[in-house]
């Protein structure tokens, strides 16, 4: 759910990134843990991580264990047989 919040704003807001929404979600759920109080608006939030550098390519998977005691959506992986 985080990620297709994610996904719209960077449609809505037109923001060109290679990054996917997994790994800026990552970043945002760490900025939102640190900084409890304050109210921020996610689009400049999105803008501050992509222009400033700060999302790395596979950061979901860096950071994956953050969300173990949650149950995560799987892909299947189909292999010709």
């Amino acid at each position: 759910q985080k990620n297709y919040i994610v996904s719209s704003i960077l449609e809505r807001e037109s923001i060109v990134t290679f990054h996917n929404p997994e790994d800026i979600t990552v970043h945002i759920d760490a900025f939102l843990q640190s900084e409890k109080k304050l109210t921020v608006n996610l689009e400049d939030v999105i803008q501050v991580l992509i222009s400033s550098d700060s999302i790395e390519d596979k950061d979901f998977l860096q950071y994956k264990e953050r969300y173990l005691p949650w149950i995560l959506p799987s892909i299947p992986n189909f292999v010709e047989g």
